[in-house]
């Protein structure tokens, strides 16, 4: 049985994508795309708002707003074309970026993200996260060179883990950013370039967790289960629309006074996508209130097109951090 093989069964297992999966482009072929029919994809009603998908290499370095992340490159990598232009998966897994070495391949570098509220396996913080990978792991040939352990990098707190089988050999750093489980992934056959990519993660840069939590952040507070029959005054539910027996994941940020100033959806066709847009804001919420001031929250909410009637369930995001 191959490595990559095995390798591509753990990234499976992980992501847990459904439908529009978005993986590791070193491990899986990027879907063809039909422009005769609809595609399942994002969909965002504000397009100057960044959204975890956005995020793109430019000036030296991959650049994503959404998670105020910055990671420098070392001279000689280059994104891989293919892997920019991946979807998130109706689990919320989103490929971010795949970096390579120029000409010979010596190294790559992917970073990656799994949306905590859509997730099918709970995700309690960026240690369980990593422990699970850990646990996957174990049960392949690979060997953990060194297990999870917290690392502190750029005012925030990440878990490593060192593994290496098959004469690759791997550095992989796990942290919450915005409901998130955000990893960057090092690996290279030769130990002197992933100690480079290793030594290089402390260059990188990153809104502290408590600026993500104030009021004068671009990113507002993320917040579990605010979508709820005491929070929600108003609501109206999406028309039905598109194949039924499909779920419809959204993140949406409500602001001070309780209205939907930005949705996101984060993998539907286009005409689930519009409806679920148009319901959601119409929505109206009681404002979210901290040290007695309205503040913005993020939320979430998996909308369930039903297969027998047109009623919808709504099931609210259950993650925060």
């Amino acid at each position: 049985m191959s490595r990559a093989f095995l390798m591509g069964c753990l990234s499976l297992l992980l992501a847990m994508a459904g439908r529009g999966v978005a993986q590791d482009d070193s491990i899986f072929t990027p879907p063809i795309v039909d422009h005769h029919h609809p595609t399942y994809g994002p969909s965002s009603t504000l397009p100057s708002t960044p959204d975890p998908e956005d995020g793109k290499v430019t000036g030296g370095a991959y650049i994503n707003d959404y998670f105020q992340l910055r990671f420098p490159l070392l001279g000689g990598w280059q994104p891989d074309i293919d892997a920019q232009s991946s979807s998130p998966s109706n689990t919320g897994h989103y490929a971010l970026t795949s970096l390579h070495t120029n000409r010979e391949l010596r190294g790559i570098v992917v970073v990656d993200a799994q949306d905590m509220f859509f997730s099918s396996f709970p995700i309690r913080g960026a240690a369980d996260f990593a422990q699970r990978k850990e646990h996957a792991i174990a049960t392949l040939t690979d060997v953990i060179d060194r297990p999870s352990r917290s690392v502190q990098l750029a005012g925030h707190e990440w878990i490593r883990l060192d593994y290496s089988g098959a004469g690759i050999h791997h550095a992989d750093f796990f942290t919450i950013i915005r409901c998130h489980a955000v990893s960057i992934q090092l690996s290279s056959r030769f130990p002197e370039v992933l100690k480079s990519l290793a030594d290089n993660m402390a260059n990188l840069s990153l809104r502290e967790r408590s600026d993500l939590a104030s009021n004068d952040s671009p990113a507002p507070l993320c917040l579990k289960d605010y979508a709820s029959d005491s929070t929600v005054l108003h609501q109206v539910t999406p028309a039905m629309v598109g194949p039924r027996f499909t779920e419809v994941p959204a993140r949406f940020v409500i602001d001070a006074n309780g209205r939907v100033k930005h949705i996101h959806v984060v993998n539907a066709l286009p005409d689930q996508a519009k409806s679920v847009e148009d319901a959601l804001a119409q929505w109206v919420f009681k404002p979210y209130m901290v040290n007695g001031q309205p503040a913005d929250v993020e939320t979430g909410i998996l909308f369930k097109f039903p297969p027998k009637d047109d009623s919808f369930g709504v099931r609210a995001a259950t993650s925060s951090y």
